[in-house]
């Protein structure tokens, strides 16, 4: 994700073009984002309190994202809806400027990313997950490595090293 870096200071002082700009009305999200589009930047006043105000929104969709699936809502979870908003932003500015109501498409997208991030991640670590076949399948115990007496056989077992050996497979 190395292409989607944020802009560093997301301040809305000393800001004229953004002050001109009420930036939570779907109008001026279209306004400054067709601005930061033209520029090509994201390094610019408006891109920086623009931000700021995706960051404050994104608190409202991290808590709404906590409250779904169970999970603590900390800071970590708002900053993965501001960076799925982002993504959002860089990736599809024009359905963003398109859409009929740009804020609600925009975060809607960030939540439902977000959400179903963390529900996959769930689902991964979660004991409940392993229904049916799969559960019949998994061992019944754990033994380590080495622990049988074939197992020490093949781990000691020697490999013929001679002319038909491939020299550059084997490291030593």
């Amino acid at each position: 994700m190395s292409e989607y870096t944020l802009p560093a200071d997301t301040r809305r002082d000393g800001d004229s073009s953004a002050s001109n700009l009420d930036l939570r009305t779907d109008d001026g999200l279209r306004q400054a984002l067709e601005t930061i589009l033209r520029a090509n930047s994201w390094d610019l006043p408006v891109a920086h309190a623009l931000v700021a105000e995706i960051r404050h929104r994104a608190g409202r969709n991290a808590k709404h994202v906590a409250s779904t699936t169970g999970v603590t809502l900390d800071r970590g979870l708002v900053d993965d809806v501001l960076l799925a908003a982002w993504m959002v932003l860089c990736r599809h500015g024009e359905n963003v400027l398109t859409a009929a109501r740009p804020w609600a498409y925009l975060m809607n997208s960030a939540q439902r990313q977000v959400l179903d991030e963390v529900r996959a991640q769930q689902l991964l670590t979660n004991d409940a997950s392993i229904r049916g076949r799969a559960r019949e399948v998994l061992p019944q115990v754990v033994r380590p490595v080495g622990s049988t007496s074939t197992d020490l056989a093949t781990a000691l077992r020697h490999e013929p090293r001679g002319a038909d050996v491939d020299s550059r497979a084997d490291p030593r």
